[in-house]
């Protein structure tokens, strides 16, 4: 969603035939939440991966 649009406006337009400039705003607006989750996903993959190693290998020094 651009700086201006606001999800009101989004439905306003929703409410009347839809456009391609609406259609395009969704779609940037999902993008960018896929993007923010994937990205919250990938970082506790990788804190996970580390504490997974550092118990391996604490558990071989001992």
């Amino acid at each position: 969603m651009s700086g201006k649009e606001s999800l009101g406006d989004l439905e306003k337009g929703a409410s009347y035939e839809p456009s391609d400039a609406l259609y395009e705003s969704i779609v940037i607006h999902l993008d960018e939440l896929l993007d923010s989750q994937l990205t919250s996903l990938i970082e506790a993959v990788r804190e996970i991966q580390v504490e997974r190693e550092t118990e391996k290998i604490l558990a071989e020094a001992v």
